[in-house]
């Protein structure tokens, strides 16, 4: 990452969390002194506008829920080179997929 993400990264570290289309990395945020989770959009998606707005829309969408069970929206932007993101804080855990595939239906 360069540009507006030097300000803010110290270090982004080598296994990211894949998501389809997107790319979400876990990085140590310089004025937090805390990990955080960065939510880039990737390559040709970056040139898409609908792509854009979406993850903008979902930006959004998540800053306004508060739950201890949703990561808060701690930043939304564009790097340099044009490529948009959101810096999200840092949850320790499973995903929910792996948790059903490992646990199968859980109780209601």
């Amino acid at each position: 990452m360069g540009g507006v993400a030097n300000r803010v990264v110290e270090d982004v570290f080598d296994d990211p969390l894949d998501q389809v289309g997107d790319e979400v990395v876990a990085a140590s945020h310089l004025a937090l002194q805390r990990t955080v989770a960065i939510k880039l959009i990737r390559g040709d998606w970056a040139d898409d506008p609908l792509a854009v707005e979406r993850l903008v829309r979902e930006a959004r969408a998540l800053a306004s829920i508060q739950s201890q069970h949703v990561a808060r929206v701690l930043d939304v932007g564009t790097l340099d080179d044009g490529i948009p993101f959101i810096v999200m804080e840092y949850l320790e855990g499973q995903d929910l997929d792996s948790l059903l595939r490992s646990e199968g239906p859980l109780p209601v």
